[in-house]
């Protein structure tokens, strides 16, 4: 639960820094990633490999090794 909490504190730090930074809402941001990720296959490859780095972190803080038994990357 404080892990929980934590996240979601970090999550506010990030899209305040985001509004502060570039003036631009996260809402906004995560559609035009969703846009850019859908439409030009560089950007597609770089979230490949990020949300692939997110689950081997997540699978090493829960110890269940590089998938940690989450599956694979669709919802």
């Amino acid at each position: 639960m404080e892990m929980m909490a934590h996240v979601m504190v970090e999550q506010a730090k990030l899209q305040d820094d985001l509004w502060v930074t570039h003036k631009i809402e996260n809402d906004e941001f995560e559609d035009n990633l969703m846009h850019y990720v859908s439409h030009d296959p560089q950007v597609a490859q770089s979230m490949q490999k990020y949300m692939m780095q997110m689950q081997f972190m997540q699978g090493g803080m829960q110890g269940g090794g590089a998938m940690g038994g989450q599956g694979g990357m669709g919802r």
